[in-house]
């Protein structure tokens, strides 16, 4: 099971990003792990842009509800969403996979 949870503003879950993908997208691993491929380049955030761009259109909300808690310059981030529910996201990313 895809690991979602809340706190009082929200949800939290760990993704990990794949900068210089062939397309924008989300497959979740064997072992759940939410991986979010991005066409753009690591550099100046960009790739970070991308990656709440591309996670918004998954869960159906906006891209200002999305936000990266930590992991910055790293692959793996821990992301926050407001607006949407644990279960919410666990459906739309089962769907993934």
């Amino acid at each position: 099971m895809i690991q979602v949870r809340e706190d009082k503003t929200g949800i939290l879950f760990w993704i990990t990003v794949k900068p210089r993908s062939k397309k924008n997208g989300v497959i979740i691993a064997h072992d759940d792990t939410i991986i979010v491929q991005v066409t753009a380049a690591p550099v100046e955030g960009k790739a970070n842009e991308a990656c709440c761009k591309v996670l918004a259109q998954v869960l159906g909300i906006s891209k200002s509800s999305i936000s990266i808690r930590t992991g910055e310059t790293s692959t793996k981030k821990l992301v926050h969403c407001r607006n949407i529910f644990a279960e919410e996201v666990r459906l739309r990313l089962d769907s993934k996979k």
